[in-house]
């Protein structure tokens, strides 16, 4: 497309203009990791462009923040987030949020779990469980299961290669 120059209420555009698709709104939902992992996840989330990443408590989760810590760890996270958003380059943001009750969401969306069934193009959302993985009650109160790896993955890993997955069904 060819530069454009308009004055337009007195702003101007210079130079070309691009389009950029519809959001899919994909999100991940995710225990939180141990250390710096979190951040790390949040970043590479963010670049795949996941828009919205729900943080969970589960039953197994080692990590779980008192409300002042929530707020201060959700503030640092929105920074690494807008610092990704930058980075690659992206035009809308990404929303975090929680952390909230896994077993308050579970009924709604669906989980990885080993033997359930492929990601589809309708997949727009996906638990992701804690190191050493969702509990028996856990997972007979999700919605449903879905298959993103043979292997058992790390958190911050199966949340990627499902937001990969994701993104790959656009």
């Amino acid at each position: 497309m060819a530069p454009l120059s308009v004055d337009w209420y007195g702003l101007e555009i210079a130079g070309e203009i691009h389009q950029e698709p519809a959001r899919d709104d994909l999100e991940i939902s995710v225990a939180i990791p141990k250390g710096d992992r979190l951040e790390w996840m949040v970043q590479k989330l963010v670049e795949l462009g996941v828009d919205r990443i729900s943080l969970l408590t589960s039953e197994r989760s080692v990590v779980k923040w008192d409300d002042q810590r929530a707020a201060k760890q959700l503030d640092r996270l929105r920074r690494v987030a807008e610092s990704a958003i930058e980075q690659s380059r992206r035009i809308w943001g990404c929303e975090i949020i929680g952390p909230t009750v896994a077993r308050e969401v579970l009924p709604l969306i669906p989980i990885a779990e080993p033997g359930g069934r492929d990601i589809t193009k309708a997949d727009r959302v996906i638990a992701i469980g804690p190191e050493g993985g969702w509990t028996t009650g856990e997972v007979q109160c999700a919605s449903e299961a879905i298959s993103i790896s043979r292997q058992v993955l790390r958190v911050e890993t199966a949340a990627i290669a499902a937001a990969t997955l994701m993104a790959a069904q656009r």
